[in-house]
């Protein structure tokens, strides 16, 4: 059975009369929901709850990093000098502008979007550029091993 099938739900309409995406709870109950979308950045919105708990990571270092991109449309390996054995890099783009990460060509074209104040955790061991279109802008780094 398909989860379309186990919600026997069909699109629901907006106030606007428009027709909605739906998605389903991941509980017994199978309730359907409206998805919402960021109107600027047209992703969809989630709502998250940081708990206090301790977790096990696995990881015995940390270090961290701020890098200037401060000349537009150059690349900039994260970090300058890389930690030996890494094994998870995380990006946080404190910038006021979009950045965009990748291989040694990234470019403002090709790279994965960050948007200003946004993050993302990768598994890569070496190899991970920044480039920003605008001089002069900071991207934090945190290499994990």
């Amino acid at each position: 059975m398909g989860l379309f099938y186990l919600m026997n739900e069909t699109g629901k309409r907006d106030d606007n009369r428009t027709v909605v995406a739906l998605g389903a709870t991941d509980n017994a109950a199978l309730e359907t929901k409206m998805l919402r979308v960021d109107p600027t950045t047209l992703r969809l919105k989630t709502t998250t709850t940081i708990s206090s708990a301790v977790m096990e990571t696995g990881f015995t270092a940390y270090v961290s990093t701020t890098v200037n991109l401060a000349t537009a449309d150059t690349q900039y390996l994260l970090p300058g000098t890389e930690q030996s054995d890494r094994v998870t890099i995380i990006v946080l783009n404190k910038s006021d502008t979009n950045i965009y990460i990748g291989s040694s060509a990234v470019t403002t074209g090709t790279g994965i979007l960050l948007t200003a104040g946004e993050k993302i955790a990768i598994d890569s061991k070496s190899g991970l550029y920044a480039v920003c279109g605008v001089n002069n802008k900071n991207v934090n780094v945190l290499e994990c091993k």
